[in-house]
């Protein structure tokens, strides 16, 4: 008998290890470093109600500040996961904004009007992330709030840049 309670504890307990071990062996998902003048806030003034969307709903994608979860490190969903993050940063990288300059004005404010428009056609967030991070789906007026944003950021800079050629 006690040799059975014994195995119902310890079978379970080494399977566990086994999976645990297992999966620490599969590498987490890479940051690249964050340089604090190239992001998007250093470049372009973000309210702190709409960084806090981007966080919650676009960063883990769109940055080089991914938190990986535990489960980003299992054979096959590692490889799914590592490829979206590659994917949408290649696309959108907020921690990576315009840092050539090699952006024209109309290009950035683009990028800008680019955010307000996958967030209103229901793109982006994606939805097998939101499903999973069910607190990353943005409400109508979360996606009003960015767009807002995003339209004011657009417009200043064109008054920066008219402002400049008046001097």
């Amino acid at each position: 008998m006690k040799l059975k309670i014994c195995l119902s504890i310890v079978a379970p307990a080494v399977a566990i290890s086994a999976a645990i071990w297992f999966v620490s062996r599969i590498p987490e998902g890479d940051n690249p470093a964050v340089i604090l003048g190239h992001s998007l806030e250093s470049q372009v003034d973000v309210p702190r109600n709409v960084e806090a969307i981007l966080v919650r709903s676009c960063k883990d994608c769109h940055s080089n500040e991914t938190r990986w979860p535990l489960y980003s490190r299992l054979p096959v969903v590692s490889d799914l996961i590592q490829e979206d993050v590659s994917r949408a940063r290649s696309q959108m990288n907020f921690s990576e904004w315009n840092t050539t300059d090699s952006w024209s004005q109309d290009e950035e404010r683009a990028a800008l009007s680019g955010i307000c428009e996958e967030l209103r056609s229901g793109d982006m967030p994606l939805a097998r992330y939101w499903r999973i991070h069910r607190d990353s789906r943005l409400t109508k007026a979360e996606v009003e709030t960015v767009c807002a944003w995003t339209d004011r950021a657009g417009s200043s800079l064109s008054q920066h840049s008219d402002a400049s050629v008046h001097r």
